[in-house]
């Protein structure tokens, strides 16, 4: 699914970017099927295959607006291992204003590599442009091992920054500080809830909980 961001009163405008991070199909027959927690800003998604099963969480944090959160739960029900393939966060078809590097980003004793977008996109406003800015995770391989009767947990973060309506002309500007806000509103999500000194699941459990609390 294609990234929109908000223009006017409501999610308008796209970009052609997708952000979410799945399990490949590998067969047709599965079963799938949608809870939307609207109370707390939580939509979780059940994938039913036959030897596994996936649950995916995904929510906009309502105490950091620039940040999607996307929860990984896969449970292996077979006695025997299987290698998944993942689909990772990419460009969808053409962005050629949209230029991509890495940044390494200090989280506890580790140095993390994320992945940075920046570019602009028409705006529904003629002569208009919003520059934007996607930082996410680094993913160096795309495929997944799970062992036998096995269960993975993972979590990933995607901050996404973009400026107010401008002109083509001040792009060379507000690129830089869009970026710069993406790579920074990212090192205070971790600097602040997922520290090495916690254990995964408790850092997860308050990050959640501050979100629908």
């Amino acid at each position: 699914a294609h990234l929109n961001i908000k223009e006017g009163r409501a999610l308008l405008l796209n970009l052609p970017f997708a952000p979410i991070v799945s399990i490949a199909r590998n067969q047709e027959d599965i079963k799938e099927a949608f809870v939307i927690r609207y109370l707390d800003g939580i939509v979780d998604r059940y994938v039913c295959f036959d030897d596994y099963q996936v649950k995916y969480t995904y929510y906009a944090h309502r105490n950091y607006p620039s940040l999607l959160v996307q929860e990984l739960k896969i449970n292996n029900h077979r006695n025997q291992i299987i290698d998944l393939n993942l689909v990772l966060p990419r460009i969808i078809g053409e962005w050629p204003t949209s230029v991509t590097q890495t940044t390494k980003i200090q989280h506890g004793a580790k140095i993390v590599e994320y992945q940075v977008i920046t570019g602009y996109v028409d705006a529904i406003e003629k002569g208009k442009i919003r520059a934007v800015s996607i930082v996410h995770r680094l993913i160096p391989r795309s495929v997944l091992t799970l062992n036998k009767r096995g269960k993975i947990t993972m979590n990933f973060l995607t901050t996404i920054n973009y400026s107010k309506l401008i002109t083509k002309d001040q792009y060379a500007q507000q690129k830089d500080l869009v970026e710069k806000f993406a790579i920074e509103a990212m090192k205070k999500v971790l600097d602040e809830h997922l520290r090495d000194d916690d254990r995964p699941g408790d850092a997860l459990y308050e990050f959640r909980k501050q979100h629908t609390s």
